[in-house]
């Protein structure tokens, strides 16, 4: 399996998203924090994983938010929940991008 890469750009009921066991550059990208309304899981989130939350500023900033920073926050970010892939062992191990959406 190769890098993997996901954008939300659209509102988010309720999701979870399965990175995969590897040791690939994934990179999930999210228009606003605003957007996640409910929860939105992301499992298997690796040492070389990336998240990536574009900012409402005219300049199309994004935050950057990697492995430590997203440890550090206890795999809390807004309503986003993160678990790491040397914390528990999920059953499947294969990466899932989209496992369930629930759109507006």
């Amino acid at each position: 399996s190769g890098k993997d890469e996901m954008t939300i750009e659209g509102e988010v009921v309720k999701a979870e998203i399965n990175m995969g066991n590897d040791n690939q550059k994934d990179k999930i990208i999210i228009d606003s924090l605003d957007n996640v309304k409910k929860k939105l899981t992301i499992e298997n989130f690796g040492k070389k994983d990336k998240i990536f939350i574009n900012t409402d500023d005219i300049f199309g900033q994004r935050e950057k938010y990697g492995y430590k920073a997203l440890k550090k926050l206890d795999g809390s970010l807004g309503n986003i929940e993160i678990s790491f892939q040397d914390e528990e062992a999920s059953t499947n191990t294969n990466p899932s991008i989209v496992s369930g959406f629930d759109f507006l």
